[in-house]
């Protein structure tokens, strides 16, 4: 199985960490701190925060957007998608999906759709799913789409520096069992596929996302003294009734797990192989996380990161890099994508360049 062409796609409007901090009430000094500990200097939005704080446009119009960027860039149309997987953290709609919206969008007539959610790794899982399809017949042509709205959910963010690490975007692989030589992009073949989701780490819980619908987009108040939680937040944190409402993000844990879940899939993919170099596309957590991966990550492997002015897009980040820096890819033989995600769930794909 072959990917043919890739597709990306970003909202319209564009944050610095400065232009962004007054809609939170964060000073310029602690913006500045937000900044060098995240990582992440600007990010697109959805959100017009200046017009308003209102969302302007909807998840899967992104993802429309870069899925026919990627099929076009096959050279592959429409007619020819026998299956959509889409991969999201957090949609704008819970019914109908963003499968069955995007064949309206893209004028797909009839095409077997697969909605994925729930963290960072759901895309490369949909790769996963993908690869099986075309290897047992079941698909010729699969489009699997990633795409986020998170900044759209600021108002479910328990400390304001989440506010500052994400990012929204969208990007797209169009994955078919036969290249048909009209890719504008490098084709490569997707050679190893490999996935799993862990329920502790070091007899830790592995939810470091706890994202519940109840409470949805409702205002509320932000409890937080500079990079601390007060006596409030710290009660609600242990209550289970306001648990229930509140975005929680354990950034500790994530630094901890989130280096591993991509070495782990790095490892799994490449395995009684001779490949032991390469360009490796990870999940783009945050500074902390990647600068952890450089540390950890096998000698012969060189990270592709665009984080600094993308942020953190969750499903988007793998594809949306590649989307982003062409001419690394192009200049690549060997090729490993890997994600992590709230779970604890990792996914990696292993690619290598094809000459014809």
């Amino acid at each position: 199985m072959y990917l043919a062409g890739v597709g990306g796609a970003l909202p319209p409007y564009s944050y610095t960490t400065a232009e962004l901090a007054p809609f939170f009430n964060v000073d310029e000094k602690t913006a500045e701190r937000y900044q060098a500990v995240t990582g992440v200097e600007s990010r697109f939005s959805v959100v017009d925060f200046p017009g308003g704080r209102r969302q302007t446009c909807l998840n899967e119009t992104i993802a429309a957007e870069a899925a026919q960027i990627a099929l076009d860039r096959a050279g592959i149309t429409r007619d020819k998608v026998d299956c959509v997987i889409t991969a999201t953290s957090l949609m704008d709609y819970l019914m109908p999906t963003i499968g069955a919206r995007l064949l309206k969008l893209l004028g797909i007539k009839e095409a077997m759709t697969y909605d994925l959610y729930g963290g960072c790794a759901q895309f490369m899982h949909g790769v996963m799913m993908a690869t099986n399809f075309v290897r047992s017949g079941m698909a010729q042509t699969v489009l699997v789409t990633a795409s986020e709205t998170i900044t759209s959910f600021f108002r479910q963010f328990r400390h304001p520096v989440d506010t500052f690490i994400f990012g929204d975007g969208a990007a797209a692989w169009v994955l078919t069992s036969l290249p048909n030589g009209n890719s504008m992009d490098p084709v490569f073949e997707v050679k190893e596929t490999a996935a799993g989701t862990l329920s502790e780490f070091d007899g830790e819980s592995t939810e470091i996302i706890i994202h519940p619908i109840s409470g949805y987009k409702e205002d509320f108040d932000l409890y937080h003294v500079d990079d601390y939680c007060d006596e409030r937040m710290a009660a609600l944190d242990h209550n289970p009734r306001g648990n229930e409402y509140r975005f929680i993000h354990n950034s500790k844990l994530a630094r901890k797990v989130a280096s591993y879940g991509i070495i782990e899939g790095l490892t799994r993919v490449t395995k009684e192989t001779d490949v032991h170099e390469g360009l490796l596309v990870p999940h783009q957590g945050t500074l902390p996380v990647l600068n952890d991966l450089r540390k950890k990550l096998p000698e012969g492997w060189t990270p592709l990161v665009n984080l600094q002015n993308r942020g953190n897009i969750s499903n988007v980040c793998v594809p949306l890099a590649m989307h982003d820096h062409p001419d690394k890819i192009r200049e690549s033989e060997h090729l490993v994508c890997a994600a992590v995600g709230v779970g604890f769930s990792f996914a990696a794909a292993r690619l290598q360049r094809c000459d014809g």
